[in-house]
């Protein structure tokens, strides 16, 4: 005997539907309306999105009153929706720069003010100093060139003790220091940093020099609120013919930091920062 089939059970009642509606959330409630005709119709009542609206935008519900009087009457569906759009819309979109890093060098150099105390070693043989000052150094970067660390932040350290000139100063010698970054061919030029300042005296310490930045109005908070250019000179003393009042520098390290927060800023907001200055379109 063949086994009868079993109708299918029937759907719930609509009452059901509603009591389940009422306890959704605005996005699931906009999801079901969009199953059939039947459900659009229940999941857009203005009992179910008068109280979500109202306790949404509480700033908006003077459009309600409003909107009464058109015909037909704004839902508050539609008035939810206006809202969610325009809040939206307030909150600033994360942008990412055009600017890249490979586009960028960095020109930094180092003088001394002093020339009794300072002098640059080539194959061990002292360069004659010449009465005009001139850069103990000058190093050129290109962004390519440059290790960006796990954190993604605009610092990056260059090593300057592996060429063939060794550059020897006399600890707590006056120096002046200059950061250009040049937009690649020569396109544009900022310059980050031009001071000057005195090296530590201690073994290992560092010169640490900064210069506040102008404002630039498109740039995230972090950068907008205040920006200072960051420049460390890593130096190491010097074993040369048993001196101790020589010190080497090994190498340089440069960023931005946020005034608001003290810290360095991400390589997305320090690129957005110089695209302002050297590449606004």
């Amino acid at each position: 005997m063949a086994q009868s089939l079993q109708p299918p059970p029937s759907p719930p009642p609509w009452e059901v539907l509603l009591l389940v509606a009422e306890r959704l959330d605005p996005r699931t409630l906009a999801t079901a309306s969009c199953v059939c005709k039947s459900w659009s119709i229940s999941m857009a009542s203005n009992n179910l999105w008068e109280p979500i609206f109202s306790a949404k935008f509480p700033s908006l519900t003077n459009l309600a009153a409003s909107s009464a009087t058109t015909s037909p009457p704004v839902s508050f569906r539609r008035l939810f929706g206006l809202g969610h759009t325009a809040a939206a819309r307030r909150r600033p979109a994360p942008s990412k720069p055009i600017l890249s890093l490979s586009d960028l060098v960095f020109v930094i150099s180092v003088s001394g003010t002093d020339k009794a105390n300072g002098c640059i070693v080539s194959g061990g043989t002292k360069k004659e100093e010449k009465d005009v000052p001139e850069p103990m150094f000058t190093v050129v970067k290109h962004g390519g060139e440059l290790a960006v660390d796990r954190n993604r932040l605009f610092k990056f350290d260059i090593n300057v003790s592996n060429g063939d000139e060794v550059v020897v100063i006399g600890a707590g010698e006056e120096v002046e220091v200059v950061w250009n970054v040049v937009l690649e061919g020569w396109r544009a030029v900022f310059t980050m940093i031009e001071c000057g300042g005195r090296v530590g005296m201690a073994p290992r310490a560092d010169g640490w020099f900064s210069e506040e930045l102008p404002a630039a109005g498109c740039c995230p908070k972090e950068v907008s609120g205040g920006i200072v250019a960051d420049l460390k000179l890593g130096v190491c003393k010097n074993g040369e013919g048993g001196k101790n009042d020589k010190v080497r520098i090994e190498s340089v390290s440069v960023g931005m930091m946020s005034v608001l927060s003290w810290r360095y800023v991400s390589l997305d907001d320090g690129l957005m920062y110089l695209q302002h200055f050297l590449f606004n379109p």
